[in-house]
């Protein structure tokens, strides 16, 4: 029996055979469970009619823009609601008395709200139906969100600014064993010396014994000394002192360089190593991929070019593999030539990155940085060896005292010794110490300008490093383990096919990799700062190294 009657949202009118209802794309069978009569009440005039539930209604029924912003949300937009009708989409032309023709193919909703896969009459082959527009939104939205982050988002920006408790420690014993820190420290025990010898007197005295045998017997003896009647002694002092200082800075700026050079180091190993833990990860991906493909392609079920396709997938996975491995050993090298051994069990870097801050002035700058305060030092080393050569022009007078016997007589004498400059007045000596005052001078102003924008830079650099990783991880996203889980349930259900299954799976694993870069381009440009202002030492809390 076939009935007709209008829909009451205004499309034509259709008939169907008696005891059908609708199905999702305009389909009616037979009325079961799960739906919901239409009737009177709700517009419709036929009483037996049936409707599905909103929920299993077709898409371009519920429109395309409140599913997407589900999508983004999580659930359903605030303030949205089912629509309360679907559309019935009948099917005519039926003669009276005619038999109603075999119920159209069931149609099963897609996860995520894509076109759903009809299910195959018995003998007709159908092939699963590929992903709507919805479907790809949803995929490029899962695949967007995959930002470069962890799966749960980090505590605020700050909380972090201190380093792990294992690594100062670690630290302070490659320091301890540092050659070129070693060698700094050789510098300053020399230094230290020589400012020990500068401070002792200039001269020393002459003793003078003189004795004659001849008509007349001559006995005398006599004592000398010359005067520092310039003060060549304090000048020599204060030179020695500013040369002191300067190995002290040296030390210290030893000690920084290679601190940062260790936790740079340490850096680059870091992200080597998680590189190469994702290529494990997407070599296992691509070996459980090739070996499905394979089944189904036994199966029947997947045609050869896809099976090839994973099976390229797969080898590609393994160069990518043997590449990041090699990545790790370059960076264990580089770690291992700072260390002098096998890089082994390394302290773990804070999962938190410290706050950014403004780089700081002139003045903080030339009492933080080693280098700067090295310079400085040389400058007035350079400033008080220029008035040791002007005090070096003066003549030192040498002073004589002599007593002795001549036959029976007593023999006193006093005698005055003067150099005189006239050959050479060491006018030169004095001129080359003050071009090496004004290349000290210089020296000092080009390294504060260089330290200046140095820092600068690096503030500059972490600090759009540091907004853009904190940005990522306040975000939750999930696992790489569940994005790859959830796209390979979409291939093996024929709603992605090989292809686009690669893509996808291919942007979660590239969003992740470069998450790994990120982090230890993170780390790089903390340490970058660190040194930039002489704060190495001071951020793991290490003393200074000048005993």
């Amino acid at each position: 029996m076939l009935r007709a009657h209008a829909s009451p949202d205004g499309h034509r009118a259709h008939a169907r055979p008696a005891g059908h209802r609708r199905g999702l794309g305009g389909a009616h069978r037979p009325a079961s469970g799960g739906a919901e009569r239409c009737g009177p009440a709700r517009g419709c005039p036929d009483a037996g009619h049936r409707r599905l539930p909103p929920h299993r209604a077709p898409l371009r029924a519920r429109g395309r823009a409140p599913l997407q912003r589900a999508f983004r949300t999580g659930g359903r937009p605030a303030g949205s609601r089912r629509p309360a009708a679907v559309r019935c989409h009948g099917r005519s032309g039926l003669a009276a008395g005619q038999s109603a023709p075999a119920p159209a193919p069931r149609l099963t909703a897609a996860p995520g709200g894509g076109r759903a896969a009809p299910r195959a009459r018995p003998g007709i082959p159908i092939r699963p139906m590929r992903g709507t527009k919805p479907m790809r939104a949803l995929l490029r939205l899962i695949c967007a969100t995959a930002v470069l982050a962890a799966p749960q988002p980090g505590p605020a920006a700050g909380e972090g600014a201190l380093p792990a408790p294992s690594l100062a420690p670690w630290v302070a014993r490659q320091l301890a064993a540092s050659p070129a820190v070693a060698e700094a420290r050789a510098r300053l025990e020399e230094a230290r010396a020589l400012e020990r010898a500068a401070g002792r007197p200039l001269y020393n005295p002459e003793l003078e014994l003189d004795a004659e045998r001849t008509d007349v017997d001559t006995a005398s003896v006599g004592l000398s000394q010359t005067v520092d009647w310039a003060d060549k002694r304090g000048a020599r002092a204060q030179v020695a002192a500013f040369e002191r200082a300067a190995a002290e800075a040296a030390l210290e700026g030893a000690a920084e360089s290679y601190a940062a050079a260790l936790l740079r180091a340490l850096a680059e190993l870091d992200g080597a190593r998680r590189l190469e833990a994702l290529a494990r990860r997407r070599l296992e991906l691509m070996g459980e991929l090739e070996a499905i493909a394979r089944r189904r392609f036994e199966a029947g079920d997947l045609p050869r070019a896809e099976l090839e396709l994973a099976r390229i997938a797969h080898v590609s996975a393994r160069l990518a593999r043997a590449e990041a491995a090699d990545a790790v050993a370059e960076a264990a090298q580089a770690l291992r030539a700072l260390t002098g051994a096998p890089p082994g069990r390394l302290p773990p870097l804070p999962e938190e990155a410290p706050p950014a801050s403004a780089p700081p002035g002139d003045e903080a700058l030339r009492r933080a940085l080693p280098l700067l305060r090295q310079r400085a030092a040389e400058l007035a080393a350079r400033r008080a060896e220029a008035e040791l050569r002007r005090r070096e022009r003066r003549p030192d007078p040498t002073v004589q005292v002599r007593g002795g016997r001549e036959e029976s007589e007593t023999l006193v004498g006093l005698t005055l010794a003067v150099p005189l400059f006239v050959r050479n007045d060491f006018r030169a000596e004095v001129e080359a110490a003050e071009k090496a005052r004004l290349a000290a001078e210089a020296a000092l102003h080009a390294a504060l300008r260089e330290a200046r924008a140095r820092a600068a830079a690096a503030a500059e650099r972490y600090r759009l490093v540091a907004s853009a990783w904190h940005g990522w991880r306040a975000e939750a996203v999930p696992s790489l383990d569940t994005q790859a889980e959830l796209l390979r349930r979409m291939w093996e259900a024929g709603e992605l096919g090989t292809t686009e299954y690669l893509v996808q799976l291919a942007q979660v694993l590239e969003t992740r990799e470069a998450a790994a870069r990120l982090r230890a381009r993170l780390w790089r440009a903390w340490f970058e700062w660190l040194e930039a202002t002489g704060a190495v030492r001071a951020w793991l809390g290490l003393a200074t190294p000048r005993d």
